[in-house]
Protein backbone atom coordinates (compact mmCIF):
# COMPACT_ATOMS: atom_id res chain seq x y z
CA UNK A 1 0.00 0.00 0.00
CA UNK A 2 1.35 3.42 -0.95
CA UNK A 3 1.40 6.18 1.57
CA UNK A 4 1.37 9.86 0.75
CA UNK A 5 5.11 9.98 1.40
CA UNK A 6 5.81 7.18 -1.13
CA UNK A 7 3.74 8.74 -3.90
CA UNK A 8 5.76 10.21 -6.78
CA UNK A 9 5.99 13.99 -6.84
CA UNK A 10 5.45 15.81 -10.14
CA UNK A 11 6.15 19.46 -10.74
CA UNK A 12 2.98 21.27 -11.87
CA UNK A 13 3.16 23.58 -14.88
CA UNK A 14 0.36 26.00 -15.77
CA UNK A 15 -0.89 27.01 -19.21
CA UNK A 16 1.15 29.88 -20.56
CA UNK A 17 4.36 28.78 -18.83
CA UNK A 18 7.43 28.44 -21.01
CA UNK A 19 8.75 24.91 -20.53
CA UNK A 20 11.59 22.80 -21.92
CA UNK A 21 10.95 20.27 -24.70
CA UNK A 22 9.17 17.13 -23.63
CA UNK A 23 5.81 15.49 -23.16
CA UNK A 24 3.21 16.96 -20.87
CA UNK A 25 -0.21 15.78 -19.72
CA UNK A 26 -3.13 17.91 -18.57
CA UNK A 27 -3.95 16.80 -15.02
CA UNK A 28 -7.71 17.25 -15.49
CA UNK A 29 -8.48 16.07 -19.01
CA UNK A 30 -5.52 13.79 -19.72
CA UNK A 31 -4.78 15.79 -22.89
CA UNK A 32 -1.25 15.04 -24.10
CA UNK A 33 1.07 17.74 -25.43
CA UNK A 34 4.41 17.01 -27.09
CA UNK A 35 6.81 19.94 -27.40
CA UNK A 36 9.82 19.41 -29.66
CA UNK A 37 11.45 22.66 -28.52
CA UNK A 38 11.12 25.07 -25.63
CA UNK A 39 7.65 26.60 -25.90
CA UNK A 40 4.56 27.72 -23.98
CA UNK A 41 1.95 25.25 -22.72
CA UNK A 42 -1.46 25.81 -24.32
CA UNK A 43 -4.62 27.04 -22.59
CA UNK A 44 -7.59 24.74 -22.05
CA UNK A 45 -10.04 26.97 -23.99
CA UNK A 46 -12.89 25.97 -21.66
CA UNK A 47 -12.48 28.69 -19.04
CA UNK A 48 -10.49 26.71 -16.51
CA UNK A 49 -6.78 26.95 -15.75
CA UNK A 50 -4.92 24.08 -17.40
CA UNK A 51 -2.31 22.41 -15.19
CA UNK A 52 0.22 19.98 -16.65
CA UNK A 53 2.74 17.45 -15.44
CA UNK A 54 5.75 16.31 -17.43
CA UNK A 55 5.58 12.63 -18.41
CA UNK A 56 8.26 10.30 -19.74
CA UNK A 57 5.96 8.59 -22.23
CA UNK A 58 2.37 9.19 -23.27
CA UNK A 59 -0.33 6.53 -23.30
CA UNK A 60 -0.48 6.90 -27.08
CA UNK A 61 3.14 5.81 -27.33
CA UNK A 62 2.57 2.80 -25.09
CA UNK A 63 -0.51 1.73 -27.05
CA UNK A 64 0.55 2.41 -30.64
CA UNK A 65 4.33 2.33 -30.90
CA UNK A 66 5.74 -1.23 -30.64
CA UNK A 67 9.19 0.10 -29.64
CA UNK A 68 7.71 1.83 -26.58
CA UNK A 69 5.65 -1.27 -25.80
CA UNK A 70 8.80 -3.40 -25.87
CA UNK A 71 10.77 -0.94 -23.73
CA UNK A 72 7.96 -0.83 -21.16
CA UNK A 73 7.90 -4.62 -20.91
CA UNK A 74 11.69 -4.78 -20.55
CA UNK A 75 11.63 -2.15 -17.78
CA UNK A 76 8.98 -4.09 -15.87
CA UNK A 77 10.95 -7.34 -16.12
CA UNK A 78 14.11 -5.60 -14.91
CA UNK A 79 12.22 -4.04 -11.96
CA UNK A 80 10.82 -7.43 -10.93
CA UNK A 81 14.26 -9.06 -11.02
CA UNK A 82 15.89 -6.30 -8.97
Amino acid sequence: MRTEIDAPVHEIYLAGERVPPGQYQDTSSGREICLERQDFLPASLDGRVAAYIRVEHTWRQYCIDPVYQHEAVVREVVKKRA
